[in-house]
């Protein structure tokens, strides 16, 4: 029996490399210059909770519902990845508190400073992941996107 808002539902390479091909674009919308810090941060995020879900998929999971999925979404990947991506899925979720209020509370609330360490932590993130793949899921492992 799985939690509330969590289903198991067999997941495939093809299903795996299109959220790799999300992954790279949030990446790529991420690190357009004209845009702000909040905007880059936020994209920064959706490329984090994007990995997350590439866990949860391979596992067999999905999250359902939409209150709190995001939440049930990075904390899930905590489970299925294990101690390793503890740091990772750490900072995911206080990024997640602080992508909430830039979007719907308040303006200008995050630093370069901020959105240039989450971007370090989601492309470590992504070595992370691929790691794990290749040991856990090879089968499901698509090949290396180029960003571009």
């Amino acid at each position: 029996m799985t939690p509330e808002g969590i289903e198991a539902l067999p997941s495939s390479l093809d299903e795996i490399a299109k959220l790799q091909v999300r992954y790279r674009k949030h990446l790529i919308d991420a690190g357009i210059l004209v845009r702000d810090a909040d905007s880059r941060y936020c994209s920064y995020f959706d490329a984090g909770l994007v990995l997350t879900k590439i866990a949860v998929r391979a596992r067999g999971l999905r999250v359902s519902g939409s209150h709190m999925n995001h939440y049930t979404q990075i904390m899930l990947a905590k489970s299925v990845l294990g101690r390793d991506a503890h740091p990772y899925v750490s900072i995911l979720e206080n990024a997640r508190t602080k992508r909430n209020h830039a979007t719907y509370d308040e303006a200008g609330t995050i630093s370069a400073t901020e959105t240039a360490e989450l971007e370090q932590t989601v492309l470590a993130f992504e070595s992370l992941i691929r790691g794990w793949l290749a040991c856990e899921h090879p089968d499901l492992l698509p090949p290396e996107l180029p960003l571009g």
